[in-house]
């Protein structure tokens, strides 16, 4: 069960203190994936809901601006 009552099944997503994946590297303005040949499959879905596509956006401005 999840803090809010609703059972879910399989992996979540670990995200840094600052928001990034956990498996996201930076280096010199440059972003990677640490597992992005192995990554599992929310991983390949992400990002599957409205609030993720919302994070994503932003992230994504914050990069190509």
């Amino acid at each position: 069960m999840n803090s809010k009552g609703k059972a879910y099944e399989g992996y979540l997503l670990q995200f840094k203190e600052n928001g990034d994946c956990f498996f996201l590297n930076e280096n010199n303005g440059s972003y990677s994936c640490d597992v992005y040949e192995v990554r599992p499959e929310i991983c390949k879905k992400y990002p599957s809901n409205l609030r993720q596509q919302e994070v994503c956006a932003l992230n994504k401005g914050k990069l190509f601006s």
